[in-house]
């Protein structure tokens, strides 16, 4: 009896640790490693959203380079992350370029110019994927999708931009150029305090928005 009391005392002191060192991520799929032929052309790069995250008390996990492996590595330590209950709020950066079958919108890695819907898998990563990642964070998640350049090379079942994302409810997505997406990010999203709906309403004329953008909630603080 008195092993089981202390097995049980012992997992619950590990479930409130976890609980207790919930913190705040950024996943940043950016232009770092991007070869020239994929990157938009944009003064824009990752390290434009990765600073005012990180200085908002974020923690960032980014890519190495814009490999498909490295996409997968960068996913997967959200994913394991997430499983374990450690994110409070989650930011997910998607820069381009993004292509998309009529099932859904993938982010390309260097080889994926030729991408069709046969084989994206192998040089691509769905944004599906992230949205149902993005769903299991304990507070507010936001995915931001910049499509990048036009890509004329891909492969059968394939077209440019992220017309087929599909977002999830609980979710909040904003589309558009790396530059409005990076400015809406320190202007506005960053703001303690600052509605969702707020943003949503402010932006609409340069920015996509999909999922939920609630008014009686905001990214940091209390609106």
């Amino acid at each position: 009896m008195r092993a089981n009391c202390i097995l049980a005392a012992f997992w619950w002191l590990l479930s409130t640790s976890v609980t207790a060192a919930s913190e705040d991520y950024a996943l940043i799929l950016g232009d770092t490693g991007q070869v020239e032929t994929m990157r938009e052309e944009t003064q824009v790069s990752a390290v434009d959203f990765a600073a005012p995250l990180r200085a908002a008390g974020f923690e960032i996990i980014q890519t190495r380079n814009r490999s498909s492996g490295n996409l997968r590595i960068a996913a997967l330590r959200i994913s394991t992350l997430l499983e374990r209950s450690v994110i409070d709020r989650l930011v997910i950066v998607v820069m381009g370029p993004v292509a998309s079958t009529e099932r859904g919108a993938w982010a390309l890695a260097n080889g994926g110019s030729g991408a069709s819907s046969l084989n994206v898998g192998v040089s691509g990563l769905p944004v599906g994927a992230l949205s149902d990642m993005a769903a299991m964070a304990q507070g507010p998640a936001v995915i931001l999708v910049a499509p990048g350049r036009q890509i004329d090379s891909l492969g059968m079942g394939m077209t440019s931009g992220a017309d087929a994302l599909s977002p999830v409810e609980e979710v909040s997505y904003a589309l558009g150029a790396a530059h409005d997406l990076s400015a809406m990010l320190s202007d506005s999203l960053l703001v303690p305090g600052n509605a969702m709906s707020g943003i949503a309403e402010d932006w609409a004329d340069r920015l996509t928005f999909l999922g939920a953008w609630p008014a009686d909630q905001s990214l940091l603080g209390v609106p």
